[in-house]
């Protein structure tokens, strides 16, 4: 089987006097001007108005001796791929096989020599877009469309290192093989084996590549969309509600120096005898974490920054040992400042209780409070792609602000660096629109 390569301007985008709209914006004002470029560039660009092209007839007008010339016209085009404005697919007897969908542009563009060995990068991996098979990679700007499923077994033997120029020898020029190598190495999917990265988790760099602007250019940012209320979920009318205590006059600390403060924050893991009162609960939450509203911000401010003001995260209270408040699961209304019973004593709350005091390293004998933090993604769908990022970020203001005003008032803070989503979202009855990503532990001290 022969293999043919060809170009063609990708759906949804479009080309018009010189400027060009990408497939991925569906703002009609997201367009950018293509730089001048030769005759043969223009020239090839009305044929693709017209038709899709061979990749053959991309030299169109140049001569044999003109090498330099076909290279700038080639990366040229290479850029219009990336920019999601021109397709590459790849044919087998009129067929389509794989199609290589450009995401954004890197701005620091690699070589694109095949010189070398090669393998499929670690951080390669395939998913299903809109009822489509596509492979992506944290570290490249393209998606390629696999129309051929049966391909994915040949796509992902290219794990063992490889030589285009070795492969072509052994198999010839236009066999399948060789263009699917040629299409990793072009597309950024194979990457050179001594330049391999080694320094990331797969999960960490995919996240850190999609919640970020520039790698790729994707819808980002806040976008205009229907959003729900800003209060919190209702409170089950059935549970009992608790109300709590506020500060009073009495109740404000006096903090003179502030650095000082700073300095002497810290994490605790080590609980003292005496169990935390309810009350002194009821004025950490106050002080950290109420929601309360004045002339400057008639929508409501927290004591914490919030990506929009939108305040996605939910707060519950898991309780072991707190003086005058039964061992339960607790939501907490930062609104009207009180805690709801969403479960109380049984043998699913006794495992979270052991799980998160083996996460501290305390005794669950020792446990007494523990601080989860969920996310309310319903609250930031519109931020897309960096909702989540805006959510971890906002978690990160509220661990400091609950250790400086832990620290003040003479309590045992410590974050955790991670929980057991799972069984919290069994014990809380949770689904996946509210996945849990804070953990933050609470006592009193025990060198007081």
């Amino acid at each position: 089987m022969t293999i043919q390569s060809f170009l063609s301007i990708s759906t949804g985008a479009s080309i018009t006097d010189g400027r060009a709209k990408p497939w991925y914006s569906a703002d009609a004002a997201a367009q950018f001007n293509i730089p001048h470029h030769p005759q043969e560039l223009q020239h090839i660009l009305a044929q693709l108005a017209r038709s899709e092209l061979p990749k053959a007839q991309l030299n169109i007008g140049l001569h044999a001796s003109d090498r330099y010339a076909a290279l700038i016209l080639e990366e040229a085009i290479s850029i219009l791929v990336d920019r999601g404005l021109l397709t590459w697919t790849l044919k087998v007897n009129g067929n389509e096989i794989v199609s290589r969908i450009g995401l954004g542009f890197r701005g620091d563009r690699r070589s694109r020599e095949m010189c070398g060995h090669f393998s499929l990068s670690r951080f390669a991996y395939c998913r299903v877009v809109d009822q489509e098979v596509v492979l992506e990679s944290p570290e490249t700007s393209s998606r390629l469309v696999v129309h051929d499923e049966e391909l994915l077994g040949l796509i992902f033997s290219f794990r063992a290192p490889f030589n285009v120029f070795e492969l072509r020898r052994k198999e010839g020029v236009g066999s399948v093989r060789v263009g699917i190598a040629e299409l990793l190495i072009d597309s950024g999917m194979a990457t050179r084996c001594e330049e391999a990265v080694h320094d990331w988790e797969f999960h960490d760099r995919l996240f850190h590549t999609w919640s970020r602007f520039g790698p790729v250019m994707l819808p980002y940012g806040r976008a205009d969309t229907e959003l729900g209320s800003e209060a919190n979920p209702q409170l089950i009318s059935e549970r009992p509600v608790l109300q709590l205590a506020k500060p009073g006059a009495a109740d404000e600390l006096s903090i003179n120096d502030f650095s000082e403060l700073l300095a002497t924050r810290e994490s605790l893991r080590t609980h003292g005898r005496a169990e935390l009162s309810l009350d002194n609960l009821a004025l950490f939450l106050h002080r950290s974490a109420v929601h309360s509203t004045d002339e400057r911000h008639p929508r409501g401010r927290r004591p914490y920054p919030s990506a929009g003001a939108r305040f996605p995260l939910s707060i519950y209270v898991l309780a072991g040992r707190c003086i005058n408040l039964p061992s339960g699961l607790y939501f907490y209304d930062p609104v009207a400042h009180q805690l709801a019973a969403r479960r109380q004593d049984d043998e699913l709350l006794r495992r979270a209780i052991a799980a998160y005091a083996h996460l501290g390293n305390v005794h669950p004998d020792n446990f007494q409070v523990a601080l989860l933090l969920t996310a309310r993604l319903e609250m930031i769908r519109h931020y897309r792609r960096v909702a989540y990022a805006n959510a971890l970020k906002e978690a990160g203001a509220v661990y400091q602000t609950m250790y400086l005003v832990a620290t003040a008032m003479k309590l045992a803070p410590c974050a955790l660096g991670g929980g057991n989503s799972t069984l919290f979202s069994a014990v809380a009855g949770l689904g996946i629109d509210e996945p849990p990503i804070g953990e933050f532990l609470l006592g009193t001290r025990s060198d007081l």
